[in-house]
C-alpha cells in the first residue's frame, strides 16, 4: 500500500470488507471449522496481537501433535518436551477463548435483532460457544481448567496422536428458539440466520475499524431469498456507505440498493 508491503491482516484493518454470499449457508449447517474460521477473522479484525496470537496457537499446535504422533509411534513416556508445548498452547488458547467469548457476546444481540427484522417473526436467535471446558469457567480459571484437563487426558491424546482439547476444537453454536439452529432450521430460516451473522458483523467490524463502515459485498445473495426476505434485507443495507452487489438477474435486487451498474460478458466489465 502506498508503495510499501502490506501485511494482508493490517490491510483489512485499513480496509475492511464484508462479503455475503451463497457458501454462508455453512456458518449454519455447516461443520464446526466455518464457525472456527468465522470468529477467528472477527478476533483478528480487532486486534493485531490477537491475530498474531491465533497464528502462534496454530504454530504450536502443530509442534505438540507432532510430538504426540511421537510419542505413540515410540510408546515413550511423555518427556518436559510435552509439559512445555502444552503451557505454550494454554496461553495462547486462554487469550484466544476470552476473545471469542467477547466477540459472541456483541454478535448474540445484533443476530437477534438482526434476525427478527429480516425473518419478520417473532422467532428468536441467538449464538453461544461450545468450548472444551464448562461454558460458565471464569475468566481466571480458564488456563487451570485447561490444564487440568490436558493432564486428565494426557494417555487418551498420546493414543490418537492429536491435541484433543482447546479452540480448534470448540464450536459456535446458532440457536433459533432455543434449538440447534444447525439441525433445526427450515431453509428460509437457516438463510435469515447466515444473513443476520454478517449483518452482526458488519456491526462489529464498523464498531473496531479504524476505517469506519467496511466494504460489503453481496455475492448473488438476493435470488436465494423470496420477495419478503429481499425487500427487508434491502431496507437493512440502505445506509451501508460502501456496498457492491453481484446478481444473475437483476430484478432479484430490491430498487432500494440499484445504482451504478456493469455488466460483465465473456470476462469482460462494461459499463
Amino acid at each position: 500500500m502506498n508503495g510499501a508491503v502490506t501485511k494482508r491482516r493490517e490491510l483489512a484493518r485499513l480496509l475492511p470488507l464484508v462479503l455475503f454470499a451463497p457458501e454462508d449457508m455453512e456458518l449454519v449447517r455447516g461443520e464446526p471449522e466455518h464457525r472456527r474460521m468465522f470468529l477467528n477473522d472477527l478476533v483478528a479484525e480487532s486486534s493485531p496481537a490477537l491475530a498474531g496470537d491465533i497464528a502462534d496457537y496454530d504454530r504450536v499446535l502443530r509442534q505438540r501433535n507432532t510430538l504426540l504422533k511421537s510419542l505413540r509411534a515410540t510408546s515413550s513416556i511423555p518427556t518436559g518436551t510435552l509439559s512445555t508445548w502444552t503451557e505454550s498452547l494454554i496461553g495462547l488458547a486462554t487469550r484466544i477463548i476470552v476473545a471469542r467469548r467477547q466477540i459472541v457476546d456483541a454478535l448474540s444481540p445484533r443476530l437477534s435483532a438482526h434476525y427478527g427484522a429480516i425473518a419478520s417473526s417473532t422467532d428468536f436467535a441467538t449464538v453461544t460457544m461450545s468450548e472444551s471446558i464448562p461454558n460458565d469457567t471464569a475468566e481466571p480459571d480458564i488456563a487451570k481448567a485447561l490444564r487440568t484437563l490436558f493432564h486428565v487426558k494426557q494417555r487418551d491424546e498420546i493414543d490418537r496422536g492429536s491435541t484433543l482439547f482447546g479452540p480448534h476444537r470448540d464450536d459456535m453454536l446458532i440457536v433459533l428458539n432455543d434449538l440447534p439452529a444447525r439441525t433445526h432450521s427450515s431453509q428460509g430460516e437457516a438463510w435469515s440466520c447466515a444473513l443476520s451473522l454478517r449483518l452482526a458483523q458488519v456491526d462489529i467490524v464498523r464498531r473496531d475499524s479504524i476505517a469506519g463502515d467496511p466494504v460489503v459485498v453481496l455475492d448473488d445473495v438476493f435470488s436465494e431469498l423470496d420477495a419478503g426476505r429481499r425487500v427487508r434485507l434491502g431496507e437493512h443495507l440502505a445506509g451501508i456507505e460502501h456496498l457492491i452487489i453481484t446478481a444473475a438477474d437483476v430484478a432479484t435486487i430490491p430498487a432500494s440498493l440499484v445504482g451504478r451498474q456493469h455488466t460483465v460478458v465473456g470476462g469482460r466489465i462494461d459499463d
